[in-house]
């Protein structure tokens, strides 16, 4: 074989790799986070208050699984007061297992029900007002 075809065929498997690897590319799922991220960018200032009023408080948020339970437990302050919470479990790999709650409470405990489907990493964003303030915490799990 002389060299002529030898580069003919590595020519040829490098344009036939190209394609295959624009082929995998094409066919990648590629879900934006929000829809509306432009919007969300506009007022993110006021999720850094909500981040900072929750560092100010006397404790962290604690997160546990119970079963098919996600437990969120609010800061003492939070105890007997009527807490308004906004809670999204998203998951960054698939928006199909994205989860959606609106709860309240007031015992400084907030309980979700999650199901099977809800396995894996999940990114956690809790909203809630109590007092007429606003609060933002957000907590990375991963569900078994």
């Amino acid at each position: 074989m002389n060299w002529g075809k030898k580069i003919l065929i590595v020519y040829l498997v490098f344009v036939v790799g190209i394609i295959f690897l624009v082929y995998l590319s094409s066919i990648q799922k590629t879900d934006l986070v929000t829809p509306d991220y432009y919007k969300k960018e506009l007022v993110f200032q006021n999720t850094i208050d909500e981040r900072k009023r929750v560092n100010e408080l006397s404790g962290k948020i604690s997160y546990s699984q119970v079963d098919t339970l996600l437990i969120i437990i609010l800061p003492n302050e939070m105890i007997n007061t009527f807490v308004q919470a906004d809670i999204t479990l998203y998951c960054p790999s698939d928006k199909e297992k994205d989860i959606h709650f609106v709860t309240s409470a007031s015992n400084g405990k907030l309980t979700i029900p999650i199901t099977k489907k809800t396995k894996g990493y999940f990114e956690i964003h809790v909203h809630w007002t109590a007092n007429n303030l606003a609060y933002y915490d957000e907590v990375k799990l991963f569900f078994k």
